[in-house]
């Protein structure tokens, strides 16, 4: 089932439509198992994860459904600063703001 008929499934049961945030970043991160005896699981910590699930919360400011970092872009060979217009976003419990690119699919933007 895609989201699309998820959200024609539930719009009796919903006030408003579910919709997906996504937020890709890489860098330097902490793995580990983390927990207590028999409730433990891996995770991973730092600010690449922090900037990574926050930038979901940017998603919804935008209305967009994907964020990229622009270090993620450039490591896949693309910049998409160049031919988008940028803007700097202050991303929640980040130490700093980010640059964003607004691309042309609905509500992408780039963020370093």
């Amino acid at each position: 089932m895609n989201l699309r008929s998820l959200n024609e499934s539930l719009e009796n049961d919903l006030s408003e439509l579910l919709r997906i945030g996504i937020g890709i970043h890489g860098g330097t991160a902490m793995v580990g198992e983390l927990g207590y005896r028999t409730t433990r699981g891996l995770t991973a910590v730092g600010d690449t994860v922090n900037s990574a699930s926050r930038s979901e919360g940017v998603t919804k400011e935008f209305g967009g459904r994907l964020i990229v970092s622009t270090m993620v872009a450039e490591a896949a060979g693309t910049d998409l600063s160049a031919a988008f217009p940028v803007e700097t976003v202050a991303v929640k419990a980040v130490k700093k703001s980010c640059r964003c690119a607004r691309c042309p699919m609905p509500g992408i933007l780039t963020l370093s």
